[in-house]
Order: structure tokens, then sequence, then C-alpha cells
């Protein structure tokens, strides 16, 4: 959450997209969303993968990681939207794929796919058997 002033008034915001220069990287445009502390928004929010080097299913089961989603759709209010989501992947083995319900969320954020049922528990990261040993 920002707080960007117009007009000479202080306002809630968070950015909704930020475009980069492709070769230095450095930022040309933002988009900014006017929030209220009072209702929820939806916002996307990065997965960042802790443990990938450490995970039980490709360090010593021979297996390979295969990441499949690096955001997710959360719903909370402003205050507790999260600057990103860890997924900790140390204890995953071979033939274990994560799903959206396996997230462990931040208190007061949400799913909102998850509402939809099961067939929205979409899968965000697998450790399969490597096609090297195959």
């Amino acid at each position: 959450m920002l707080t960007i002033n117009i007009d000479g008034k202080p306002q809630q915001a968070v950015i909704k997209s930020l475009q980069r220069h492709p070769a230095k990287n450095t930022p040309l445009h933002a988009d900014f969303l006017r929030v209220d502390a009072t209702h929820k928004l939806t916002m996307k929010v990065p997965l960042h993968y802790l443990n990938q080097d450490t995970c039980v299913g490709v360090k010593t089961e021979g297996g390979a990681l295969s990441i499949m989603a690096n955001e997710v759709e959360v719903a909370c209010l402003p205050a507790n939207l999260p600057e990103f989501i860890a997924v900790d992947l140390k204890d995953v083995h071979v033939g274990t794929s994560l799903h959206l319900s396996d997230i462990t969320l931040p208190a007061g954020v949400e799913i909102p796919s998850l509402a939809l049922g099961h067939d929205y528990d979409q899968p965000i990261a697998n450790v399969h058997k490597s096609t090297a040993d195959a």
C-alpha cells in the first residue's frame, strides 16, 4: 500500500501495473488503484518458492521440479495485502503436486477461486520423476 497525494489530499493506493524499460529494467509507467481500507480488494500476488535447492524430491529422490504458477489471485482488505506469498518446497516428494489449497495464507487473506469448488484448486508446482531417469 502506498499513500499518494492527489490535489493535495492523501489517498491510499496500490500499484495495479508497472511497465519497465526492456533493457535497463527501470520503471517507465505505473498505474495506481485507489483503495478503500474498509472494502476487500482482489489482486494478483507473486508466489515465492522457498527451499528449491533442498527439496527432498529433487535432492534425494532424483526428481525434477516444475513450477506452474508464479502468482495467485487473492482477496483481502488493503491492510492485509501481502507483498508476496511464500511456498515451502522442502518436504515435497517425487509424485507430489502442490495446489492452491496447499498454500499457507497470511491472516485475513483468501483465494477466491477455491470457493468455486474442487475443480478450481489448480496445481501450482510438482515434483515428477526426472526424464533422465526414465
